[in-house]
């Protein structure tokens, strides 16, 4: 429906087996007329998604 919200975000991530990973999701609520909110995910420090919300 218009002016709802997305509810989830897909996130294509290469993850080997039996390997530690680091992940740090972030949500940020924008502003108005700054753009709106954007979700963010980190693996190991490095930035692999960013997409608005």
């Amino acid at each position: 429906a218009l002016g709802q919200k997305m509810q989830s975000v897909f996130v294509n991530l290469n993850l080997t087996p039996k390997r530690w990973y680091f992940l740090c999701i972030t949500h940020s609520i924008g502003r108005a007329f700054s753009g709106g909110s954007m979700f963010r995910c980190y693996l190991d420090g490095d930035l692999v998604s960013a997409q608005k919300c």
